[in-house]
């Protein structure tokens, strides 16, 4: 039987908030740059968030980054495998990172609400791992965030080829991304 772990990790790299009325992403860069070269670099960096949150809000939801993995230590952190090949009673560790989500700010906190089902169905069509909401992510942040990184774990698998698929779900922007692929545990 398949069992399973997975971790959510959520790095603050940038965001998707809106800009403040009036303003455009030409003059929160010149506001950014007025900031820095007066030495006031804390808002400099407050100001460039919101830029990247600006520009960020206007991408599609994309899962990007999509390997599996000999392990995962953090963001960008981790060791790929070669291809999609597991031997046998190695563990299925899945790195990806999801994008173009949108981010409500309510004062000063940045609200994330991601959830993310998987599927793994086995070469005859026999579903082997569904689960709806598999991971939930409905927080707030300091900071816009961008992207935020999903690390899935089963172990248990038995040998054969495998379809999954994974469905990210972003509550506020009223979108879906799905990504489908093979491996192979041998």
């Amino acid at each position: 039987m398949w069992k399973k772990t997975c971790l959510l990790v959520v790095m603050a790299v940038l965001g998707c908030a809106a800009l403040i009325p009036g303003q455009t992403v030409e003059s929160m860069l010149d506001q950014a740059k007025k900031q820095y070269h007066a030495g006031a670099y804390q808002k400099s960096i407050d100001l460039l968030l919101e830029v990247l949150s600006a520009i960020s809000k206007e991408m599609p939801l994309q899962i990007s980054r999509l390997c599996l993995c000999e392990r995962v230590d953090g963001h960008r952190d981790y060791q790929a495998k070669p291809d999609f090949t597991l031997t046998d009673g190695e563990p299925f560790l899945l790195y990806f990172e999801v994008e173009g989500f949108n981010t409500l700010k309510d004062g000063d906190k940045y609200w994330v609400s991601l959830a993310q089902d998987a599927r793994v169905i086995d070469q005859e069509g026999k579903s082997v791992f569904d689960q709806k909401n598999w991971v939930v992510l409905k927080n707030n942040y300091d900071s816009p965030i961008v992207p935020v990184y999903f690390t899935n774990r089963l172990t248990g698998m038995n040998r054969g080829s495998f379809t999954v698929t994974i469905t990210v779900k972003d509550e506020y922007k009223k979108q879906n991304i799905e990504k489908v692929f093979d491996f192979t545990v041998q």
